[in-house]
């Protein structure tokens, strides 16, 4: 007869056996299939590192970190999880057609679209766009 530690020991190898099968099995799974299944999610972005196996790509505008690694495209604007310099996270949006940016507060809540004004601000809008190949109508007040 077994003991409960063998019982249990077996039931966690068989986790972790579907558990391994389960993740070969999304990250053969399409970047659309990606984008439909965590759209359902509470937390897209991890949902889309998990399922695709993207590691964070955090490029730094400033005093900004930028996770460059999911942009995702929300009512026409590009949304990526962001850090400000210290370390707090928030959602930073670009409108590359109107050339403009709106930040989340720590609630999740949109603050409104604002014209960049700092020279970091239209770095990182013109390189979205750009590698986006989304025109975009800023225009730099240096």
């Amino acid at each position: 007869m077994k003991n409960k530690s063998q019982i249990h020991i077996r039931s966690i190898a068989t986790v972790l056996i579907v558990l391994s099968s389960s993740v070969t099995a999304v990250n053969s799974t399409t970047d659309d299939d990606v984008v439909k299944i965590c759209n359902k999610a509470k937390d897209y972005w991890s949902c889309v590192r998990a399922m695709s196996g993207k590691q964070p790509e955090l490029r730094a505008f400033g005093p900004l970190l930028i996770d460059w690694s999911v942009w995702r495209v929300m009512n026409g604007s590009y949304v990526a999880p962001s850090y400000n310099s210290s370390r707090e996270g928030f959602y930073l949006a670009i409108n590359c057609s109107e050339g403009k940016i709106n930040v989340s507060n720590k609630k999740g809540s949109w603050r409104g679209w604002i014209t960049p004004v700092k020279n970091f601000e239209y770095d990182f809008i013109e390189t979205l766009c750009k590698e986006k190949n989304t025109p975009t109508k800023i225009g730099r007040d240096r």
